[in-house]
């Protein structure tokens, strides 16, 4: 018997050697943005690092919300790419399905 390594669960991406909790960035774009109506960020793999992505559904302008988290959060945590959409891809059971949400980031 042996064990197979299948990556993390807790949502936890290290960028540039910080750790980096997608969970809680997701959390503070909602809650401090009145006009978001759903998001979901992940993280994807570039230039051999990781960078932020979000899948937004928005009827504010894209400079609107960057100028805004420019203001609140670290350039690290703020998604540097950014899709707005219609609907969020979701699992049966009501949840975001982040793997679908990468696939359509990539």
């Amino acid at each position: 018997l042996g064990w197979n390594y299948f990556g993390r669960v807790d949502r936890i991406t290290k960028i540039k050697g910080k750790r980096i909790s997608l969970d809680q960035i997701e959390t503070f774009l909602q809650i401090n943005n009145p006009t978001v109506d759903d998001l979901a960020v992940v993280s994807y793999p570039k230039d051999g690092d990781y960078e932020i992505g979000c899948m937004i559904i928005s009827d504010s302008p894209i400079e609107n919300l960057k100028s805004l988290w420019e203001k609140e959060i670290p350039n690290s945590h703020i998604p540097k790419k950014i899709v707005f959409v219609s609907s969020i891809p979701k699992l049966p059971n009501g949840k975001t399905n982040y793997l679908s949400v990468l696939r359509d980031l990539i």
